[in-house]
């Protein structure tokens, strides 16, 4: 297989001689030392593949060698350990100390190239689209005899492998930041949000008082049901209802509108504001509030209803997720089998909570919309230095 010289698009300035290619067995080589766990007595850590976290390389854990039953890879610290089964899943990192690792994780090292500049070199799209030429259908494994056969371009000057290493380390060090950060303002949210809810944390009005005390309230006595559907000609898209994410317009991939024959019985509607709940999932956390700006059809098996002007909607729908009400769905929900159990609207609507009044509601709801905000603006510039470190990838590697 012949490929021409090629040099990346970017470069650090103080380096000019070609780049050079070999096939990747050539370049690097895999350990092959063993564990037995029945043999070998030392208790080392050991890193499954649920051990890496998909895409950034991040090592979130292990598990101790002597509770094996199998026979393990040994790895040293610093080498590449790269997961061949499902490749698509970009399972790769920097062994971050000496241990063994699942047989379907591959040791590597290389005596021309940086162990953290093969990282990144794994880490690009060429190397991506090889990998994932794969055999087995069910258990799909990368076909090392494939990779090992392909050329992949690469600095002899270890010194530019080091220059590129770090300077990705040092974006990779930016977005782990980020993400941390997003994690941290999503744990303050939640665990603020339970403290609130158990009224353990209080707001206080413009005099600097405390509200007055939650009242207990009917939800039949806000709450109106809706029971509209669409007729021949409603022009309202399809959306799904999931527990991460809320009301979202379901994508073309999984439209079935050719398995409906009368979509007039099959959707509810479901205007903007208006809550929707799966009783089969509601125990979960399947219920959220249209924050759409148009009306939608959802499957006529989900509830939908609205609330009048006594409740604010951002508000509910905060409590509506929360802990205490997750524990009250689990205590409601009934059904034969554990995996049918639902919550039926006629229950759901006669439930009795302690609320905060109006003006509290407003104070809680607009508190969360502003720090919702906050994690929001953490995510998008977690997503645009990962998509700028991607960029890059591609243009200073070739």
């Amino acid at each position: 297989m012949s490929i021409n010289k090629a040099n990346p698009e970017i470069r650090f300035p103080e380096f000019s001689d070609d780049w050079v290619s070999k096939p990747f067995g050539k370049i690097v080589s895999v350990t092959k030392r063993k564990y037995n766990p029945d043999k070998d007595h030392e208790n080392l850590p050991c890193i499954e593949l649920e051990h890496i976290e998909k895409g950034s390389g991040r090592v979130l854990g292990n598990c101790e060698s002597k509770n094996q039953k199998s026979i393990k890879n040994r790895f040293s610290r610093g080498q590449v350990l790269f997961g061949k089964l499902r490749p698509n899943l970009k399972k790769l990192a920097i062994a971050p100390v000496d241990g063994v690792c699942s047989s379907e994780i591959l040791p590597m090292e290389s005596e021309e190239l940086e162990n953290e500049f093969l990282l990144y070199l794994m880490r690009t799209d060429k190397f991506f689209r090889v990998s994932t030429i794969s055999s087995g259908s069910k258990m799909p494994r990368a076909d090392m005899d494939f990779i090992n056969a392909y050329p992949f371009f690469f600095p002899k000057d270890k010194l530019e492998q080091r220059k590129i290493a770090e300077f990705f380390n040092e974006l990779e060090k930016k977005v782990n930041l980020l993400r941390e950060k997003e994690e941290c303002l999503k744990l303050y949210k939640k665990g603020l949000l339970q403290k609130i809810f158990k009224q353990e944390v209080r707001f206080k009005n413009n005099d600097g008082n405390f509200f007055p005390d939650w009242k207990e309230r009917h939800f039949n006595d806000f709450i109106k049901q809706r029971t509209e559907y669409p007729n021949d000609l409603d022009s309202s898209p399809l959306a799904s209802l999931t527990i991460e994410t809320g009301i979202e317009m379901k994508s073309a991939r999984y439209t079935r509108d050719f398995l409906v024959n009368d979509e007039t019985e099959a959707y509810k509607l479901v205007y903007p504001n208006d809550f929707v709940a799966n009783p089969m999932n509601l125990r979960f956390g399947a219920i959220a509030k249209n924050n759409l700006k148009s009306s939608v059809k959802i499957s006529k098996y989900y509830d939908v209803f609205y609330v009048d002007e006594s409740i604010n909607m951002d508000f509910f729908e905060l409590y509506l997720r929360s802990y205490e009400m997750m524990k009250t769905y689990h205590q409601t929900a009934t059904g034969t089998l554990e995996e049918k159990k639902r919550v039926h609207f006629s229950e759901f609507i006669h439930f009795k909570k302690e609320l905060p009044n109006k003006d509290e509601q407003d104070e809680i709801a607009n508190f969360f919309l502003s720090l919702q905000s906050k994690i929001d603006a953490v995510k998008q510039q977690l997503e645009l230095t990962q998509t700028f470190k991607k960029g890059l990838l591609q243009q200073m590697l070739v």
